[in-house]
């Protein structure tokens, strides 16, 4: 069992090994590589691809909603649309087209590979690669919450999914709620009532991921060790693997906030005055925290995640997917913070950024400076910032942007200290680098923007990327977002603001380059427990 306490200011520092490096081998020679072979430069021109093998994205709603399943079937290699020398022979296929797959494929059909830059690890015989996240803990400590950003870095990550939440089925069940007594452990009709929503939600959880699941989240208080165990033995019929994520909280403060703030907002509560609900809640609080139970049984994989991640326990997590989690879950907190998102490009690039192959006029890519009019919006955003984030309530500011010019310049007028991210840096346009897009066409085989819009998410730019490959990226930017607890600032160009924007606004991956990026303003997102709040502010 591993104890890990963020409250403590551990030293990162450590000794540094032995120096490896051999002093002889300076002056060895290094072998010419400058001229290369004609028969290697012909392979890397007809081998390289301009569409990676398309893989159907997972789908952020997939953890909210249920219904979908995963396609049955990856699309064929297609041959890359680069004409040089007149050595570029397209097959067949490439000249026919690429019809698109939209359909989910054949439930059945579960050894569908994930998003590049996942691993998708084989299921061993008679034990299936399925992993059932069961949450734990009382009301108000965030569960919910940290489940919803648990759903969804996984699907952002390229694995299939989905959150069962025990209270829509009970409210399903039940329709009217009749007060905080339908908790109470001495009621024996309640409680069976409440059993059977479990019982459904379980049973419903197995069958979903019997039919092409990855990783299923079982979403209830879940507060005794006799339920833990009954889930255990209901999911271990299948052979899945079982790890218990449990939000435990004491801390006063944390627990009047989240009362006062979020579950007042419940559907359960939704009729009701805000002063009845918050007293009907401290009633319904209190029969749960007459039987509760917290985790200590060192048999069983678990993480427990104190006072909204001030420390974190472990115990016997092994697999991939758990590994992932934890490292994950060390970064996840419930506090609220602001994050600013303001996008650098020109105004006509930003303008058409869902629709940039017919609008866009000017040249993709590039490292310019600043026009006069995004000048003008560097200025504005600098006094804005002065105004939102005062130094005297706001001392510390993580402002970031990416390594180009433009992004230095504005994300320099707030006045803070900044950092460059490469992740940050615009989708690479490779060998179109500086290109309008009417002069694709001497760079490209003709028809390629029939072919890029079969699949806007997996078309890449000869020797450039494609969205996926700036998704895959900008996960150290989702990780790290979730790790800060002071506001945070981004500035950058139009396909990473795309994807952050669809992120936390609980998008799917496939939608990011439809997604319309405002020039000229400030978009401000507030994650809270059922969602994020976005606001668009004007400069």
């Amino acid at each position: 069992m591993c104890i890990r306490d963020r409250s403590y200011p551990h030293d990162l520092d450590g000794a540094s090994g032995p120096n490896q490096f051999d002093p002889q081998h300076r002056f060895q020679s290094i072998p010419d590589q400058t001229q290369e072979k004609p028969e290697r430069r012909r392979h890397r021109r007809t081998c390289s691809h301009d569409y990676i093998t398309p893989i159907p994205p997972s789908k952020i709603t997939e953890g909210l909603h249920q219904g979908d399943t995963l396609p049955g079937a990856i699309r064929g290699d297609l041959n890359f649309d680069l004409e040089e020398d007149g050595e570029f022979d397209p097959s067949p296929s490439s000249a026919q087209g690429h019809k698109r797959d939209d359909s989910w494929g054949d439930p059945e059909d579960v050894d569908v590979p994930q998003l590049p830059g996942t691993l998708r690890f084989p299921s061993l015989p008679g034990r299936p690669n399925k992993l059932v996240v069961v949450m734990v803990g009382l009301p108000a400590r965030g569960k919910s919450f940290i489940g919803r950003k648990v759903c969804r870095f996984l699907v952002w990550l390229g694995h299939k999914t989905r959150v069962f939440n025990v209270g829509e089925y009970r409210r399903e069940l039940e329709q009217d709620y009749v007060g905080a007594e339908f908790f109470d452990p001495n009621n024996q009709q309640a409680s069976d009532r409440r059993h059977r929503a479990a019982d459904l939600a379980l049973t419903d959880l197995i069958g979903w991921l019997k039919g092409g699941g990855q990783v299923a989240l079982f979403d209830a208080t879940n507060s005794t060790q006799d339920r833990r165990d009954w889930i255990v033995q209901r999911v271990h019929e299948h052979k899945f693997q079982v790890m218990f994520l449990e939000s435990y909280c004491n801390d006063k403060k944390i627990l009047e906030n989240n009362i006062t703030k979020h579950k007042i907002k419940s559907a359960d509560y939704c009729h009701m005055e805000v002063q009845d609900a918050i007293r009907d809640f401290r009633v319904r609080l209190q029969h749960y925290e007459d039987q509760y139970e917290t985790i200590t049984r060192t048999d069983h994989s678990w993480v427990k995640i104190v006072n909204a991640g001030d420390q974190l326990v472990v115990n016997n997590i092994r697999g991939y997917i758990p590994g992932r989690l934890v490292s994950f879950l060390t970064n996840v907190h419930t506090s609220p913070r602001a994050l600013y998102l303001v996008c650098c490009d020109p105004a006509d690039r930003v303008q058409t950024a869902s629709r940039w192959v017919e609008g866009f006029k000017g040249r993709l890519g590039g490292d310019s400076d600043l026009d006069p009019d995004s000048q003008q919006v560097a200025l504005r955003l600098g006094g804005f910032m002065s105004k939102e984030l005062p130094f005297e309530v706001h001392s510390r500011v993580a402002v970031w942007c990416s390594t180009s010019k433009r992004s230095v310049e504005m994300a320099s007028a707030i006045g803070r200290t900044y950092m460059t991210w490469h992740a940050l840096d615009e989708l690479d346009y490779g060998i179109c680098d500086g290109l309008t897009p009417a002069e694709l066409g001497t760079k490209l085989q003709a028809g390629w923007a029939e072919r890029r819009a079969v699949d806007t998410l997996h078309w890449r730019f000869p020797r450039g990327e494609s969205v996926v490959d700036v998704i895959n990226r900008l996960e150290p930017i989702f990780v790290e977002c979730e790790r800060q607890k002071q506001p945070v600032v981004i500035v950058s160009h139009v396909t990473p603001m795309q994807i952050l924007l669809n992120f936390f606004g609980d998008g799917s991956p496939a939608s990011s380059p439809d997604i319309a990026v405002p020039y000229g303003h400030v978009l401000k997102l507030l994650p809270h427990c059922y969602g994020c709040k976005i606001e668009t502010i004007p400069l």
